[in-house]
């Protein structure tokens, strides 16, 4: 298999991709980041 070389992630993170990342934090419990935005804040402004 051909390893591809992508030098933008434009196009790479969309909202299904999103949507599965934060899933993941929130069944792993995963803590505020630098911006100390929580979970639950985040999960009360998602689209």
């Amino acid at each position: 298999m051909a390893k591809i070389k992508a030098h933008s992630l434009t196009g790479r993170i969309t909202p299904a991709v999103m949507h599965t990342a934060f899933r993941n934090v929130r069944r792993n419990r995963g803590a505020a980041g630098i911006d100390k935005v929580s979970i639950s804040l985040y999960e009360k402004n998602l689209v």
